[in-house]
Parts: structure tokens; C-alpha cells; sequence
């Protein structure tokens, strides 16, 4: 289990790598639960048209560029840097 690791909020940093949007101007909505929530705290979500389109549309290169990005910021405790808009796209 990574510690720490929220994959509701992996979704808008995800979004905010791709956009270049901080995360708190992302709107994501109400995620679609596909496995609720279980005693370990976590559930199974649906990810979002907005995301799910970057996704598909991002060649592999892009793909890469972005988990080595998310994963260096999360690392190196980088979140509020996607919150006010630290981190744009490339």
C-alpha cells in the first residue's frame, strides 16, 4: 500500500499534468463508483470523459513523460505545486 496515495486525487493530477490547469480549477464531478468503497478505505471509480480522452489520445512518449512527472512531484511531495498551477504542461 503507498502511503499517502489517493487515487481520486491522482485523477486531477493526472488532468492538471496534461492541461496545464491547477488542480483546483479541474472539475471532475461525481466519479462513477464501479466497486464501492471496502473496510480498506478505497473503491474501484470509473475515470472521468475528460481524462479518459487525454488518455487514449497521448501517444506513448506523452504517456511516459507524464507517469515520470507525476511520479518525481509525488516523490518529492509536489502536490501543491499542481494547486497553484506549478506544474504545466509541456
Amino acid at each position: 500500500m503507498f502511503e499517502g496515495f489517493f487515487p481520486d486525487e491522482a485523477v486531477l493530477e493526472w488532468e492538471s499534468l496534461f492541461t496545464g490547469k491547477p488542480t483546483d480549477r479541474i472539475t471532475v464531478g461525481e466519479l462513477r463508483r464501479v466497486i464501492p468503497m471496502a473496510n480498506d478505505g478505497f473503491e474501484v471509480f470509473e475515470v472521468g470523459p475528460p481524462l479518459r480522452t487525454l488518455l487514449a489520445g497521448a501517444g506513448a512518449l506523452r504517456l511516459g513523460e507524464i507517469a515520470d512527472r507525476w511520479a518525481a512531484f509525488g516523490v518529492t511531495g509536489g502536490r501543491r505545486g499542481l494547486e497553484r498551477g506549478g506544474y504545466g504542461h509541456s
